[in-house]
């Protein structure tokens, strides 16, 4: 999928260090890693970093077609040894201090870089070569922070279909340089990597904030030109004025992992036009391999409140929910999309690895919006109860059922301004656990005495 001969010269890749890795050098070192791999199509689960490490094992399972599982990088232990039960993967690829002897099981380590450490699972005790359908590529966590045990199925296609059509969209080229600022295991953060890998641009790897003056300072330094970021992080560049280190020099800015506070994007809107840069706003799902439209620079102060169209070769469609009939111009109704990069369905153990494709390259969002007279869609509201905090998926079912099984009582949650968390005892006990489980700050959780049952939205 990335030509690393075409590029070969190019720089791909500058970490942290100013350690600067060409397409070619990126190359080899992704090959020598999935030799450690033999040649069977065993799952490989990746505890993820934005990290070079990190990234060859990532290049190395797609090009070499090895099935890959991303974790995010503060999953707990007892979430990886869950996911690990469920889907039995032949290696795990962890972050040194991660898995304990005493918790390896039949995991026996095999070889070890600076930060992490490869382990192969023993064959003795439990089948790994089990059927692995040939498309399965690449699998996702539908709620990455809990490390939730439901995965979404991707297939190489998928992955292609999508990067070539952001490429395509967002004017991705050789001269582009991205500073990596979301989670790789994050579907939006993750194509981000792809898309400029793809066009033999540049990522520039770190694992800082974008509050922190060091991520400005490697920006700048390197000449990055392009940021992506969820709505949080642009309340954040505004807040705290951070938007003087943007410019000059970024060319473009891409928001998606959420629906975007109208004032926010005429903001960000007048502020890329002043500097000559692009803004584009996106809206996507992990079931659709990240994205799914665009609404272009030049649309951005014209159509507040829109996500755009759809990518180049898909299709976005809005039902009535309840006749199954097509939507009028500006009538809310359910949102369908259709296209290539539609995911091959869901996982919940190695069982399922062995099935084709499932939706047909259709996927039912479960988000509500409308298309307007232009063709171009709003957001209204979603219909099940996945929530979106700090531009990542959350299933307050999950929430809620992990917390009942830790603290063996019933919690419930609902997102408003922040996370509310009723039911509870001992509440400093649980806030703790929930911001140490989401990766979140405390700040954004608050317990209250009750609360109602309602029918939440995300976007």
């Amino acid at each position: 999928m990335w030509n690393f001969n075409k590029y070969s010269n190019n720089i791909a890749v500058i970490t942290e260090d100013d350690q600067k890795i060409t397409y070619y050098q990126l190359g080899r070192m992704q090959s020598e890693f999935t030799s450690l791999l033999g040649t069977g199509r065993e799952l490989l689960m990746l505890q993820c970093s934005n990290s070079l490490a990190a990234l060859v094992v990532y290049l190395g399972c797609i090009c070499n077609k090895k099935p890959v599982m991303l974790l995010d990088e503060n999953i707990r232990l007892d979430r990886l040894l869950l996911l690990a039960e469920a889907y039995r993967p032949a290696w795990l690829y962890l972050k040194k201090g991660m898995l304990q002897e005493e918790s390896a099981g039949d995991y026996v380590e095999v070889y070890q870089d600076a930060d992490y450490i490869l382990y192969r699972r023993s064959k003795s005790t439990i089948d790994t070569s089990y059927p692995i359908h040939p498309q399965l590529t690449l699998l996702l966590s539908t709620s990455g922070s809990t490390g939730s045990g439901k995965q979404v199925r991707i297939s190489y296609e998928n992955l292609r279909s999508n990067t070539c059509a952001i490429v395509e969209a967002l004017r991705i080229d050789e001269s582009s340089r991205a500073i990596i600022s979301l989670p790789m295991s994050y579907t939006y953060g993750l194509s981000v990597m792809n898309t400029h890998l793809f066009a033999g641009g540049t990522i520039l790897l770190t694992k800082e904030g974008i509050y922190r003056k060091r991520f400005w300072d490697f920006y700048r330094r390197n000449h990055g030109n392009s940021f992506a970021g969820v709505p949080y992080m642009y309340q954040v560049l505004k807040k705290m004025n951070l938007t003087k280190y943007l410019f000059p020099g970024t060319r473009q800015m891409t928001q998606a992992g959420g629906k975007l506070d109208e004032e926010l994007q005429h903001y960000f809107g007048e502020i890329a036009i002043e500097n000559g840069c692009d803004f584009y706003i996106m809206y996507g799902q992990t079931e659709a391999t990240a994205r799914m439209t665009v609404l272009s620079a030049e649309d951005v102060l014209r159509k507040p409140g829109s996500v755009g169209k759809a990518i180049p070769d898909g299709k976005v469609l809005v039902w009535n929910d309840e006749d199954g009939c097509p939507c009028e111009p500006n009538e809310t109704g359910l949102i369908l999309y259709e296209g290539a990069n539609v995911s091959m369905g869901y996982a919940e153990g190695w069982e399922c690895l062995a099935r084709g494709g499932m939706n047909g390259r259709r996927l039912l969002t479960g988000d509500y919006g409308y298309i307007d007279e232009d063709g171009y869609l709003y957001l209204t509201g979603r219909k099940d109860r996945n929530v979106k905090i700090l531009g990542k998926r959350v299933s307050l079912e999950e929430v809620e059922q992990i917390l009942q099984e830790w603290f063996g009582t019933k919690i419930s949650c609902n997102l408003k301004d922040k996370l509310e968390i009723s039911g509870v005892a001992d509440k400093e006990e649980v806030e703790t656990f929930i911001s140490e489980l989401l990766h979140i700050s405390r700040e954004c959780v608050r317990m209250v005495e009750e609360q109602k049952e309602t029918d939440e939205k995300k976007y």
